[in-house]
């Protein structure tokens, strides 16, 4: 994996621009490495580094030494991308020379801190470490300012050189906790301890969630939570969808309810914030998510499917989408029925009780207003379930 070090922070189609006005040929390009005009020579380099220009290696390699010190960085870099074979030589010596940065007359003048430190980028791409100090010194030097070269470097520390994997671990600690929410250098220290340590960082996830400011990370934490199954979530959830300070939020919430857990105190729990909602467009999304909402599928056999459904009428009987205890009666009767069949080995009664005495009486009832559509999705979806799950010798068609 090769890291790019962008000296002066050009985008990629800036840079083809300008190398397509300097030259229009990869051997343009190599000549004009030649070029007495620094910019030339930048845009040169960067274009070589962009397209991959193997053939430029020797004029890099001849060209290398007397390159002033931004520029010196900038060939650095191409050589790490072209695969030079002396390109951790380079870099040493660039460690080695990059006190006399300091030297140079302005615009040339170079921080060699900084210089030594992208050096030391590109000799842990080639998995050496023996400068890593000058990262953590230059980490040191700048806090409580951070950049993506710090960021970059603590991640492939921590992932990949375990002798100093603590030390970069309280780094990235020391930047999730001292940062605003809103600052990015946050938002990328977060991502990279979550992703290495995971729920050791319950405390820090449930923060950001809770009481960040800046809707990003929030979503982020949000992505953790369900990832890693928080026990506590669907309260979380429940709570949060009326107090949420961002609308985008309050709707993914709503959809987390409904497609991760999707039972019926939780479409209960949607149905009625929905109408008080106050932002328009937060309000018809949530109110398609309702529409389209099916109940998920639970990880559960055939007698787990029966037991959760027959819990399920007796809760929608309390919510109203069962109109009476007649017919919530009914359908417990006829699923304590077909639990008893199946469990006896009569598969051919069992599945005549699905069809005809559920799901055929399922769409009648819904038709009579006896059930509502809520009511209706959850009978009829998890009758569906239990003919997935049928464990007859043959399928229940």
């Amino acid at each position: 994996m090769t890291f790019k070090i962008n000296i002066l922070k050009l985008t990629p189609l800036f840079v083809l621009f300008y190398s397509q006005v300097i030259a229009q040929t990869s051997e343009e390009l190599i000549n004009a490495l030649y070029s007495e005009n620094p910019l030339d020579v930048t845009f040169a380099i960067e274009a070589i580094s962009e397209q991959q220009i193997y053939e430029a290696l020797p004029a890099i390699n001849e060209l290398f030494e007397s390159q002033p010190p931004f520029l010196q960085l900038a060939f650095l870099h191409a050589l790490l991308v072209l695969d030079d074979a002396d390109v951790e030589t380079k870099a040493l010596y660039v460690i080695s020379i990059a006190d006399e940065y300091a030297n140079y007359d302005p615009p040339f003048k170079y921080d060699p801190l900084d210089a030594k430190a992208k050096a030391t980028l590109v000799l842990i791409e080639m998995q050496n470490y023996s400068t890593v100090n000058y990262i953590f010194e230059r980490i040191e030097r700048d806090q409580p300012n951070y950049d993506g070269l710090s960021l970059t470097v603590l991640e492939i520390i921590l992932n990949q050189y375990y002798p100093y994997e603590m030390q970069a671990r309280t780094e990235l600690e020391n930047i999730l906790n001292s940062l605003p929410y809103s600052s990015s250098e946050k938002y990328e220290a977060f991502c990279i301890l979550i992703d290495k340590y995971g729920w050791q960082f319950q405390d820090q996830i449930l923060d950001i969630f809770v009481n960040a400011d800046y809707l990003p990370i929030k979503l982020k934490a949000l992505e953790y939570l369900i990832q890693f199954n928080y026990s506590e979530l669907n309260s979380l959830l429940k709570e949060r969808i009326e107090t949420e300070e961002y609308w985008s939020l309050r709707v993914d919430i709503a959809d987390s309810l409904l497609q991760k857990f999707g039972e019926p105190s939780d479409l209960k729990t949607v149905i009625d914030y929905q109408p008080n909602e106050p932002n328009e467009t937060a309000k018809s999304l949530i109110g398609f998510s309702i529409e389209e909402f099916i109940p998920p599928k639970p990880a559960l056999n055939w007698s787990g499917l029966i037991t959760k459904l027959i819990s399920y009428t007796t809760e929608m009987y309390q919510y109203g989408w069962v109109a009476n205890t007649q017919t919530r009666d009914y359908y417990i009767t006829k699923l304590n029925l077909l639990n008893s069949q199946i469990t006896s080995g009569r598969y051919k009664d069992a599945c005549s009780t699905l069809n005809k005495a559920l799901l055929v009486q399922i769409e009648k009832d819904l038709a009579t207003n006896k059930i509502t559509t809520e009511g209706y999705k959850f009978l009829h979806y998890y009758c569906v379930y239990i003919k997935e799950e049928f464990p007859g010798p043959l399928p229940c068609l």
